[in-house]
């Protein structure tokens, strides 16, 4: 069972079940459908991005997307597109969008210098909180990680 202490909340993650809140890093592409995919299962997410201009785009296309599934049935029963925006916050600033998330994703530019910059932002928040609170579990040596790749 994990320790608590000052400072830091244990990490309750044990399932998927566990995840409450999502940070997706990125606007484009790639970060606004997975923002959207993770609102349509319910989600809480945050759509993270740098400027107000991105996370508009960004959310113009998440409601483009949620109109397009809702005129084929793809929504949950008795869900609107509004009940499937209302999960999806967007949150300018690394440090904001991805403080007390449970999962963290990042979906910007394939490119390897913007990827180490974003992750360098969010490695002062989130990365070094979970490595925190993950002190205090007692299998410390289990983690996960992923990647999404759109060519």
């Amino acid at each position: 069972m994990a320790q608590e202490h000052e400072g830091a909340a244990a990490l309750n993650v044990k399932s998927a079940n566990d995840i409450k809140v999502i940070a997706n890093v990125g606007t484009g592409t790639m970060g606004h459908a997975i923002a959207l995919q993770f609102a349509l299962a319910g989600y809480q997410t945050r759509l993270v991005g740098r400027s107000e201009a991105s996370l508009d785009r960004g959310m113009a296309r998440i409601r483009s997307d949620a109109e397009t599934f809702a005129g084929a049935g793809l929504l949950r029963a008795g869900e609107s597109v509004d009940d499937v925006l209302a999960r999806i916050t967007p949150v300018v600033g690394y440090e904001q969008g991805v403080a007390d998330a449970d999962f963290v994703i990042e979906s910007v530019a394939e490119n390897r210098g913007v990827k180490q910059d974003v992750w360098r932002e969010i490695a002062r928040s989130w990365v070094l909180d979970l490595l925190e609170r993950l002190s205090y579990r007692r299998h410390r040596n289990r983690r996960g990680g992923g990647c999404l790749y759109n060519p």
